[in-house]
This record gives structure tokens, C-alpha cells and sequence, in this order.
């Protein structure tokens, strides 16, 4: 029973590190094209993209 079990938990062990390959980042946009997305506010500073709230353009707002 014990090596039955044991094969088991190696398999579901390789399972998962197959299936959970490194996340693929974007690095942040220069200029914002949708709402949510992140943006370089600034050099080595992170934004995230927002509507203005006067004529609703899209703005990356510092997240520092």
C-alpha cells in the first residue's frame, strides 16, 4: 500500500511543477491604452491607468 501512495504523491508532485511554469510579466506601459493597466509613471516608479476626471482621458496615476 505504502509504495502505491508514495508513486502517487511523486506524480501529483511532477504534476504541479509542470503546471505551474514562472509568470510571464509585461513590463509597465509607456502610455496608458485601457483602465487598470499598469503604466510607468514616472522613471522606477509604477502607475496604474485611470480615467480623468475632467474629460475622462486616460492618466497613469502614481501608486507610490
Amino acid at each position: 500500500m505504502l509504495p502505491a501512495m508514495f508513486r502517487s504523491l511523486v506524480a501529483v508532485g511532477c504534476l504541479l511543477l509542470v503546471a505551474c511554469p514562472g509568470q510571464k510579466t509585461e513590463p509597465p506601459k509607456e502610455k496608458c491604452t485601457k483602465v487598470g493597466e499598469s503604466c510607468t509613471y514616472a522613471p522606477g516608479k509604477l502607475g496604474l491607468c485611470i480615467e480623468s476626471m475632467n474629460g475622462g482621458a486616460l492618466i497613469c496615476q502614481s501608486q507610490h
